[in-house]
């Protein structure tokens, strides 16, 4: 399923960070689980938007790639779930903010559809966790004259919130021998990603170092056992303290990083659904 073309109106949407003379809009293809949305049909249920991991670099949409983390969020939200195939900083026309670009014209497809915002949750695991973070930034950041709304919440699952760390820390990292992560994925990772003219610790691209307010209720999963584990902490500690914010934090014990991403390679199912099941009740308790 392809999100609209960049027509002229939708060109309007992309302004500040989400702007480059370099790195230009483009139409992004997307998967739908577990099936394509109907209107007829579908127009009660939850919508998620999720933006899959893989360092930037890495991984995308579609079932072989993205299915398992999609197929649990469908079963415990009752939900849709829209995964976009966002351009990879590894490719041509991919650096920042190729991904933001994709993301938020994934977004206001989503609203194109008819489905308000208020029935839109947006999720991302590692890298995408990044991306939805800059996606609800960029959200919070606009000018009265271009307004989008706020989704009604955002799920991460191990965001990769800090592209500012030196990759080979992770060697020295105190999980380093139960995580799976490497210094050479993180390097290859911020190196396509970040663009030279930029730095690294930029709010949209490090939000560990960023803090923000917003409106919008976070649920934030970690595992005891991966290498961003005491960053993901400290992150919800501080908008924890930012007013306005709900933030609710689901530490996983021992679990190596994302494992709503490889949960099923690594042995990690049970524990996968169990924090799922736990973004479902943080919803709940948010009334949505």
């Amino acid at each position: 399923m392809s999100p609209p073309k960049v027509t002229k109106d939708l060109q309007e949407f992309f302004y500040g960070a989400a702007e480059s003379p370099t790195v230009k809009p483009v139409a992004v293809g997307g998967v739908w689980y577990p099936s394509l949305y109907s209107v007829e049909s579908d127009s009660n249920k939850k919508v998620i938007l999720h933006f899959h991991g893989g360092a930037y670099v890495l991984g995308g949409a579609r079932q072989s790639e993205c299915g398992f983390g999609a197929d649990i969020l469908v079963k415990t939200h009752s939900a849709m779930v829209f995964c976009p195939q966002y351009r990879l900083a590894c490719y041509d026309n991919g650096q920042f903010p190729a991904a933001l670009q994709d993301a938020l014209i994934s977004y206001k497809y989503l609203l194109d559809q008819g489905i308000p915002a208020s029935r839109i949750v947006v999720s991302g695991d590692s890298a995408g966790g990044n991306l939805a973070l800059a996606l609800l930034r960029y959200l919070s950041d606009q000018n009265d004259s271009h307004q989008l709304p706020l989704p009604s919440a955002v799920l991460l699952w191990g965001p990769w919130l800090d592209l500012s760390v030196d990759p080979e820390s992770i060697d020295r990292n105190k999980n380093s021998a139960t995580d799976y992560i490497t210094s050479s994925l993180a390097r290859w990772g911020v190196e396509s990603f970040v663009p030279l003219s930029m730095s690294s610790s930029h709010p949209y691209i490090s939000p560990a170092r960023n803090v923000f307010s917003t409106n919008c209720p976070i649920f934030i999963q970690v595992g005891g056992g991966e290498i961003l584990h005491d960053e993901i902490v400290t992150f919800a500690d501080k908008m924890k303290e930012s007013r306005g914010n709900r933030i609710e934090l689901h530490d996983t014990p021992f679990a190596p990083h994302d494992i709503l991403l490889c949960g099923e390679l690594l042995g990690w199912e049970k524990e996968a659904e169990q924090a799922a099941q736990a973004s479902r009740v943080f919803l709940e308790s948010q009334g949505i």
